[in-house]
C-alpha cells in the first residue's frame, strides 16, 4: 500500500506525490492546476504538492479507479507550510 503525506497549515493543504506516481495514476502534468506546487530542480520534477480542493481528489480518484490502495498521513504545520514557498506547477 502506497503512503502519501498530506501537508496542512491553518489555511490550506497539499498532498505530497512523487511525479512518477502522478504519471502511473494515468494523469499528466497538464491536468494539474496552478494551485499546486512542485519541488523543481533543473529539468527534473521530483515531487508535486497537489492542492486539496481539486488536484488531490483527482489524483486519489485516479488511483482508486486503477484499484490502487493508498494511505494518507496528515502532517500539520504551524504557521505557513513550506509548500507555499515552492514553485507553482502551471
Amino acid at each position: 500500500m502506497k503512503e502519501y503525506t498530506y501537508h496542512v497549515d491553518a489555511g490550506h493543504g497539499w498532498l505530497e506525490v512523487p511525479y512518477r506516481d502522478l504519471l502511473n495514476s494515468g494523469m499528466t502534468l497538464s491536468q494539474v492546476s496552478g494551485f499546486s506546487y512542485a519541488n523543481v530542480t533543473d529539468q527534473y520534477v521530483p515531487t508535486l504538492y497537489l492542492e486539496e480542493d481539486c488536484d488531490m481528489p483527482r489524483f486519489l480518484n485516479a488511483l482508486s479507479d486503477k484499484g490502487e490502495a493508498f494511505n494518507l498521513v496528515e502532517q500539520y504545520h504551524e504557521g505557513d507550510c513550506f509548500v507555499r514557498n515552492l514553485e507553482r506547477v502551471a
